[in-house]
C-alpha cells in the first residue's frame, strides 16, 4: 500500500512540479515507495 503524506507540507512536495522546458515538466513521486507508477488522482492534482 502507499504511504499517505503525513504533513501538509509532505502533500505539497509531492504535487510540486519540476520546469523541463516549456510545456514539460516532471513530477516526483513518494521517496518510501517502491512502486515505480504515479495514479490519476495525483496527476489529475497536478494538472491543476
Amino acid at each position: 500500500m502507499c504511504p499517505v503524506p503525513a504533513t501538509i507540507e509532505e502533500l505539497v512536495d509531492l504535487l510540486d512540479l519540476e520546469r523541463l522546458e516549456e510545456d514539460l515538466y516532471r513530477g516526483g513521486h513518494p521517496t518510501d515507495s517502491d512502486l515505480t507508477r504515479v495514479f490519476g488522482g495525483q496527476v489529475a492534482a497536478q494538472a491543476l
